[in-house]
Order: C-alpha cells, then structure tokens, then sequence
C-alpha cells in the first residue's frame, strides 16, 4: 500500500507502470510487443471455423497507460488472468467506447461482424465546447451558409480582434486537432485558436454519425 502511493505524483511512476505492466503481458500472457507501437501487442493464437478447420489469427492487446482493449476470439481467458493480478476498475465487457472514441460492431457486405471506432461523440463534445467558449466571449459560432465574402473566412463576426492571452492559448492547445495545427501545440496564439473555430465550423456543416 505504501509502495502503490508513493508511485503516484512521481515524475518516473508512468514508466515505471509501462514497464512492470508490459513485462506481465510479455512473460505472464505471452503477448509479444510489435515493432510499429510497443504498446500494441499480439499473440499468436486458433480458433475453429464454421467448418471445423483450425485457423490460425493473432490476438492483439492495445494499452494506453491503464486502459486496455483485447481483439480476441476468447477475450474472456485472457482479461481473467489480466484481473488475478491486477483490480480492473469496472470490470470488463464488450467496449463501447475507447480513448474518446465510440467503440462498435459493424456488419459487412459477406455477413461477418467487424469492430469499428466512430468520432461522432468526440466530434459533437468539440463542438460544444467551442460554442460554450464563445458564448462567454458574446460570440456565436457561425453556421456555414453565410452570404457574403467576408463572411465566410471564419466563424468569428468580422470585428473580433482576438487578444494574445496565456487563456487563448490554453484553449487552442486544448483543442486544436486539426493536422495543420499540430505544429502549434507547443506554443499557440490566439491566431491559431481562432484557426481552430474556423475548423470546428466546417464540423457542423453536415452529419454528425457515431
């Protein structure tokens, strides 16, 4: 108990999480790291087709420091052995929802099922967000749709003057998810934070799906 408080607040306590958590996958699961994320893992595993043929696929574990998602035909087996040693908060169960992002069943064309992630709910808690900030600000977000030139170049009211304040920057680094904004993460202006509603616009021009 002494030792599980002392590792919070640490500046090393994430690391050392990563590697006591990945040496239990790697020797304990028998997961192996792959090359292109070390924190995705995989092993190799069977199952049997409709047919009665053993098909070999591999098992892929993703960690995002204490959250894990398992592709696997038989997760039940391996989250069991994943909560003997470690308290699992809530349980496991099918996902609904990873990092952010809705997590879901999808049928194909041929009739199987697939696992796919939808941005929808990420998308719609953006753009909130920026309404309530601008909103505070006595601005509204404008809608696409706008008549004239001038108009259309932001979702700001032409006579906004943004001020160059540490809370703007904040905002935008909070935010901003655009790749044409990355670059600025690590010292934004308010410039790019009005560059961001600009993009936040262009999300309410049409259908938001999970």
């Amino acid at each position: 108990m002494i030792i599980t408080r002392a590792l919070y607040g640490l500046k090393s306590s994430g690391a050392a999480w990563r590697a006591m958590f990945s040496d239990f996958i790697i020797n304990q699961l028998d997961f192996q790291s792959t090359i292109i994320d070390q924190d995705v893992y995989r092993r190799k595993s069977y199952y049997q087709d409709a047919n009665g043929n053993t098909v070999p696929y591999y098992e892929l574990l993703l960690v995002y420091v204490d959250d894990v998602l398992l592709v696997s035909k038989d997760p039940d087996s391996v989250m069991k052995k994943i909560g003997e040693t470690f308290r699992l908060k809530e349980g496991f169960n099918k996902p609904t929802a990873y990092l952010g992002a809705e997590t879901f069943q999808h049928v194909n064309n041929d009739g199987t099922e697939s696992w796919a992630l939808g941005s929808g709910k990420y998308v719609k808690n953006v753009v909130q967000q920026v309404k309530d900030m601008l909103e505070k600000e006595g601005r509204p977000l404008k809608t696409p749709g706008s008549k004239t030139k001038r108009e259309q170049v932001g979702p700001m009211h032409p006579n906004y003057k943004p001020e160059l304040d540490p809370l703007g920057c904040r905002q935008a680094r909070k935010i901003s998810t655009d790749h044409r904004n990355v670059e600025y993460l690590a010292a934004p202006r308010t410039g790019h934070l009005e560059a961001v509603y600009d993009i936040t616009k262009t999300w309410t021009s049409g259908r938001i799906d999970a």
